[in-house]
């Protein structure tokens, strides 16, 4: 899915949000009614399984995948790399699925989710998953050695990748879990997200929602 189709999905499903492109990331920011965020507190309980599941089981969302990588065969990464990708797409697509999507807060949070997996599946379409495949192309075109991308570059390539994911759904993740109320789940999340900002060289004012609460109507 475009991240077009997104935010036009975004706009149609819910009226508590206001969605804004920025233009030079091409992220989604957004604004949310008072209304809307008494509804996302009244829903709690959901948020607290969709956190749990696509965001602490999926361990590449915060686990420190450098260090992870270094156990994995070289020729063997970027197959792992994707794959875990593709796992964590899935596991917000089962999420979202298990939103009954009745009121307007729960269509707020599939936007959410739609928006993170939406990311998440560019990001693992992009991969390079073969170093060897991608080398053998690059001779195919007429690049030369030295234009081959050694094991090291395709560490760090993929390194780029999981860190482009957080990136651009911490933020989501971080407005989910500031809405929980204090206990595990909120305190776990937490931690996965210091933890997931650390291990890729993330400042945690990177991953700060780039939207506001706007007050709520009284009239």
């Amino acid at each position: 899915m475009r991240m077009s189709d997104v935010l036009q999905l975004l706009k149609n499903l819910t009226s508590n949000i206001t969605v804004k492109l920025d233009g030079t990331t091409m992220l989604p920011s957004f604004e949310f009614s008072g209304k809307g965020i008494l509804e996302l507190h009244a829903n709690n309980i959901l948020i607290a399984n969709v956190v749990g599941d696509a965001f602490l089981k999926p361990r590449i969302m915060w686990e420190d995948f450098e260090h992870e990588f270094h156990f994995v065969d070289p020729a063997k990464r970027g197959v792992v790399c994707r794959d875990a990708l593709m796992n964590a797409a899935a596991a917000l697509k089962q999420a979202r699925e298990q939103v009954a999507g009745h009121t307007s807060a729960e269509f707020a949070i599939v936007d959410l989710l739609v928006a993170m997996e939406s990311v998440i599946e560019v990001a693992a379409k992009n991969v390079v998953s073969s170093r060897e495949d991608y080398n053998n192309w690059v001779l195919s075109i007429g690049g030369g050695a030295d234009e081959k991308m050694s094991e090291d570059e395709h560490l760090a390539s993929l390194i780029d990748d999981v860190r482009g994911v957080r990136r651009n759904t911490y933020p989501l993740w971080y407005s989910l879990t500031d809405l929980l109320p204090d206990g595990a789940t909120k305190t776990q999340a937490e931690q996965k997200l210091r933890d997931g900002c650390k291990t890729v060289g993330l400042d945690t004012g990177e991953i700060i929602p780039n939207w506001q609460l706007a007050p709520e109507d009284k009239s």
